[in-house]
């Protein structure tokens, strides 16, 4: 609600774009960065709902915004670029839980928590100890990778990288 407010949906707006983006059903995640190439341009970059669009997809949402756009704004539809993040863990098992069931929410978790990151949105290792702990079953854990704060530009997105979750020394 708050985006939408700071950002509405009128035409010409960086709103409408976004809002003009999101609309098609194949994407799921846009970003417009406007003056991103200078004055007049203004740049729409775009992530599938499923993972990544492809050129021909991305041809056709350029098409699409050539006919949207307003007059004397050069409009660039892009995909964003994917940083994967890798996630090493030890974690420490509650006494009576199981480590599989347990390790394998901790990887879920992971996955949904990048999923949800926007284009352009940074990935602070504190949500890493916060996203764990939180976690049925954990009693403790060590955090490896990310080895700090991970910081995209504003045209690349978060995914999902290898993803490992060990035993923490001394638990049987």
């Amino acid at each position: 609600l708050l985006a939408a407010c700071r950002n509405p949906a009128v035409g010409g707006s960086p709103g409408f774009y976004q809002s003009l983006a999101l609309a098609q059903p194949e994407v799921g995640k846009a970003r417009v960065l406007p003056v991103k190439r200078g004055g007049g341009t203004l740049d729409v970059v775009v992530y599938g709902s499923a993972g990544g669009l492809g050129a021909n997809r991305v041809a056709a949402l350029q098409e699409l915004f050539a006919g949207q756009r307003e007059l004397g704004i050069d409009v660039l539809v892009r995909e964003a670029e994917t940083i994967p993040v890798e996630l090493e863990v030890s974690i420490q098992v509650r006494e009576g839980w199981d480590y599989d069931t347990v390790a394998s929410a901790c990887r879920q978790a992971f996955i949904r928590e990048m999923a949800a990151l926007e284009i352009g949105e940074s990935f602070p290792r504190a949500r890493v100890f916060q996203m764990i702990m939180s976690q049925q079953g954990v009693q403790n854990c060590t955090v490896t990778l990310p080895a700090g704060d991970t910081t995209p530009g504003e045209d690349q997105l978060l995914v999902d990288g290898y993803v490992t979750v060990n035993k923490m020394e001394g638990q049987a």
